[in-house]
């Protein structure tokens, strides 16, 4: 990952407080529902962060061996900054589901379609979030 990316990630988090972060809501079977122009396809603030934890977009594609549809889901998500050095919970799956994708982004509005706006690694989501909270921790 680039370094001036992971400096503003962290720079972000750490220094943003006062302004929520938005993102896109959606939970559908079809992934075209979960598309701009689409009433179930919402803008949303999450909230403000805080020591404890923080707010990120999430983008997840599971695939149900029961039903056999897959489910695509757009929301808004915190964890609790001591979480990370435990994993991104947010992406296992559940019983009958496989993980097809999960992202996650720091940014407003993120639409999943550019690639330069998210972290589809969990590792670098991980890695970057243990660098925050060393910094939070030694401030």
């Amino acid at each position: 990952m680039n370094v001036s990316v992971l400096f503003f990630i962290l720079f972000s988090t750490l220094f943003d407080t006062t302004a929520t972060l938005k993102c896109y809501v959606c939970d559908a079977q079809n992934e075209t529902i979960c598309q701009k122009g689409n009433p179930h396809f919402r803008e949303v603030h999450c909230g403000l962060e805080d020591t404890t934890f923080f707010w990120f977009c999430l983008y997840r594609v599971m695939y149900n061996s029961v039903t056999g549809h897959q489910t695509y889901t757009y929301s808004c998500e915190r964890m609790g900054r001591p979480g990370i050095l435990f994993g991104l919970p947010h992406c296992n799956p559940k019983e009958n589901e496989q993980l097809i994708d999960c992202r996650v982004c720091l940014q407003d509005l993120c639409t999943f379609f550019n690639r330069s706006m998210y972290l589809k690694s969990k590792s670098v989501l991980v890695i970057s979030l243990i660098f925050l909270n060393l910094a939070l921790f030694y401030s």
